[in-house]
This record gives C-alpha cells, structure tokens and sequence, in this order.
C-alpha cells in the first residue's frame, strides 16, 4: 500500500521575517503549532519537519517531533522537501504543509490526499475565497481557476480589468500534495520569467506544462509572511480558543 508523508519546510533566515519559526503564538511558537496541527491528520504514516537550523530542530524535538536537517543553500521550500522525499522509499504521496501556515485544519489535508490517491492528480493545493482587503495585498497570493478547477495562474500583484468583475476571487493557501515522483521532477526544472517576477516558484510548474488542481475550502488560514501576520495570528488564535 502506498504511504503518505507530510513534510513541513523551515528555514531560520525567512526573506521577509527571519526567525518567524520561533515566534510564539500562544503556548506553542510557529513551527510547533505546524507540526502538532500535522500530526491530528488521520492516515498519515510519517510526518517530518525539515529545516536547516539547529535552533528549529531543538523546537520540534521538544514536542517529541521527528526533524531532519537538510541542506542550506536550498531556494525554495518545494527543493527542501524533496532532500527529504528522495529518501523516504515505500512513499508514493508527499504532502508540503509550509512551515509557517499554523491554521490549516487537518480535514483540508485529508481532502489534498484523498485527490491525489483516488484522482491520480500531479500536485493539488487549496484555495480560499479573499477579501477585498486580501485581494490589495501583496502578501497575498491570488489565484485564478479554470472551469475543471486546474490552476491558471497566481500572483501576488493585481490586475485592475480583475478586480472590476463581479467574480469571486481566491487567495491561495500554503499547502501542496504531490505525486512523489513528480515532486522530484519538478525540482529538476529550470526558472522561468513569470516565477521570477512574481517570485512564486508554482508558476514554473505551470510554465513547463504541469497541471494543479485547485480544491475550494471555506475554512480561514492564516500564512505567517511578515512581522504584522504574527499579530493577526495570535488574534485569530486567540478567538479560536474562545470557540473551544
């Protein structure tokens, strides 16, 4: 029986906020609140963070989580999960849950796996209708979906002919499944312009003819990118817990 993965990417020295793993949200700090949510996923066979600081490693291992350092010269989180993912025979499914996405609530990782193993899709991501707010942010990623749900693009900038339309729009949420083979592929291929100007490495995918199916949730994630996202997560946290 093919087994399944989630690999979660950290690296200490983040581009817009270095040391965000560490950050505290509540009782638990950023990477460890990532890993935990990971671990309530059901028929999942191994769960491993995957980082290149010693500080992170020390942070999982407090909570009894299995951690493997990997090489610090790589780009993006996508190469470091495929060190981890070359190593890991008998794995057929690799889920990339990124290190600095607290929220994700483990039913939306089952529906990811649940496509990939009974669709026979390359990679599968979510998306989540955006705010008016989210949709002028740069920090947000946005997504655009074809009728069969493959993506057709993202970016982080705005196109003003978009916006005007009464279309729903969609952000994109920090989570990825792959077909194991194709995940090795894929760190194989080389740049292209559109991932150099938006600087968003899944629109190399699709540069090279890739497809990526888009699934809709409904339920709000909060990507820690900069300072002020720690902020809004420990808010979001902290109304989550009075939920409870």
């Amino acid at each position: 029986m093919s087994k399944t993965a989630i690999i979660i990417p950290a690296r200490f020295n983040s581009s817009r906020f270095p040391g965000k793993s560490l950050e505290l949200i509540d009782e638990f700090n950023v990477i460890q609140s990532v890993y935990l949510r990971a671990q309530k996923v059901r028929n999942i066979d191994e769960v491993i963070v995957a980082t290149d600081d010693n500080r992170i490693l020390k942070s999982i291992e407090d909570v009894g989580g299995r951690v493997i350092l990997t090489d610090k010269t790589h780009d993006n989180g996508t190469s470091r999960i495929a060190e981890v993912a070359e190593e890991l025979n008998g794995f057929h499914f690799i889920i990339n849950l990124q290190g600095d996405e607290p929220f994700v609530l483990s039913e939306d990782i089952e529906i990811l796996i649940d496509e990939l193993k009974n669709n026979d899709s390359q990679i599968v991501t979510l998306m989540k209708e955006c705010s008016s707010e989210e949709l002028f942010n740069p920090n947000v990623v946005k997504v655009k979906a074809a009728e069969n749900g493959k993506a057709l693009s993202f970016r982080r900038s705005n196109n003003a002919d978009e916006i005007v339309d009464d279309s729903k729009k969609y952000k994109h949420l920090g989570i990825y499944g792959f077909n194991r083979e194709v995940l090795l592929d894929l760190v194989q291929l080389e740049p292209t312009d559109a991932e150099r100007i938006e600087k968003l490495e899944q629109l190399r995918w699709l540069d090279h003819g890739y497809a990526i199916q888009l699934i809709e949730t409904r339920n709000e994630s909060i990507g820690i990118d900069v300072p002020d996202d720690l902020i809004k997560a420990k808010a979001f946290s902290k109304s989550l817990s009075q939920l409870h």
